[in-house]
């Protein structure tokens, strides 16, 4: 029997200023989770409210298999920038800003597990039916902009992409995310080293560079290489890349974002396969001192 598409929901996860609460999701198939983050919040006079800022008030998702094995661990807004390239579309999402009074702001996302723009997805849906457990994490911060006097209320509403009649003995690969950071703290090359050995093997790096006040920024950076020892995977200009992803995902680059895909034609085969490198190093060129990097591994991983 062909593999049939369900969505059901899940029970939401309340928020909780600075705390972590995590929802046990049921043994199933997955390709996906529909995710709608909701505050409810009482605004001061003239409050700043960005989708960007609203997102932060979600600084990781998790995703734990159980309890030890972390598949995902990463930011929401990732999540909702990812689906920018990925749909060519911005996820919905509305901006409550009204002075002096109480609202709802919310922002949708979807958070794959069978890997997007692939030429097979279905090779990397999520068999979760043999786990012992399988935990989404929320961790929960406590503001959503500035001249806001309080988050009164809110949730995360889950609801599964699944697929029902899939073969007992359906093996695929898996698609992890994790993110790593580091200071843009001088001008020059900065090196962020990624990990190797193991059963690493890379898909995707999406790049995200701040200001020194955390804003999105195209002007921390000009230039990216990947390389492993005196191989270079990538060299390229900054702008150059922003404009090779604009026609790769058919979107308008976002501001700060640099997409550096290792696949063409969503060929997995194509991967960085780290498992029998020595190393494997980011090496941006900053323009700034007082900046961040934001780096977003995604990885196809196969036996």
């Amino acid at each position: 029997m062909p593999k049939q598409p369900r969505r059901l929901e899940v029970e939401s996860i309340t928020f909780s200023s600075g705390a972590l609460r995590s929802r046990e999701l049921p043994k199933t198939v997955y390709k996906g989770l529909w995710l709608k983050l909701s505050i409810t919040h009482t605004n001061g006079v003239g409050p700043t409210i960005t989708a960007d800022s609203l997102m932060a008030v979600l600084s990781k998702i998790n995703i734990v298999i159980n309890g030890q094995d972390q598949l995902k661990s990463v930011p929401f807004r990732h999540i909702f920038y990812r689906n920018q390239y990925d749909f060519s579309i911005a996820p919905q999402s509305s901006l409550f800003t009204t002075n002096s009074v109480q609202g709802t702001s919310y922002v949708w996302a979807y958070l794959p597990f069978a890997m997007t723009r692939s030429l097979n997805p279905e090779d990397t849906v999520l068999d979760a039916r043999k786990f012992q457990s399988l935990m989404l994490e929320a961790n929960w911060g406590s503001s959503i902009g500035t001249n806001v006097t309080s988050l009164d209320s809110g949730t995360l509403k889950i609801y599964t992409d699944e697929y029902s009649n899939v073969d007992e003995n359906f093996a695929g690969g898996r698609h992890e995310e994790n993110v790593v950071s580091r200071n843009l703290d001088a001008t020059g090359s900065r090196t962020l080293e990624l990990e190797v050995g193991s059963n690493n093997q890379y898909r995707r790096l999406w790049i995200y560079t701040r200001n020194s006040s955390a804003a999105l920024s195209n002007v921390q950076i000009d230039n990216l290489i990947v390389k492993s020892r005196a191989f270079n995977y990538d060299n390229i200009n900054a702008d150059a890349l922003q404009q090779f992803n604009a026609w790769e995902f058919a979107q308008s680059p976002q501001t700060g974002l640099y997409v550096l895909d290792f696949t063409r034609d969503g060929k997995l085969t194509q991967r960085i396969d780290a498992r029998n490198l020595s190393e494997l190093i980011v090496d941006v060129n900053s323009l700034v001192s007082n900046g961040t990097m934001e780096i977003v591994k995604e990885k196809a991983i196969f036996a």
